[in-house]
């Protein structure tokens, strides 16, 4: 994974990130594993509270792309 961008604005932070690899092992999307590499883009946003405690998580990363790549 590797982080390309990450914003703090008072009680949210958000990071954008690139992950690369190789479906190895077990069915994912429903695909069996086949070895082939892939690599996609996603993003994050949390709150966190006055006490460091995380009270939501947005997450999108692209799935499509991964499932197409890895077909």
């Amino acid at each position: 994974l590797d982080i390309r961008q990450y914003v703090v604005d008072g009680d949210f932070a958000a990071d954008r990130w690139v992950m690369r690899g190789t479906h190895t092992g077990a069915p994912l999307l429903g695909l069996p594993a086949k070895g082939k590499a892939f690599e996609i883009n996603g993003m994050d946003v949390i709150r966190i509270r006055d006490d460091g405690r995380i009270t939501d998580v947005w997450h999108a990363e692209e799935f499509e792309r991964l499932r197409h790549q890895i077909a």
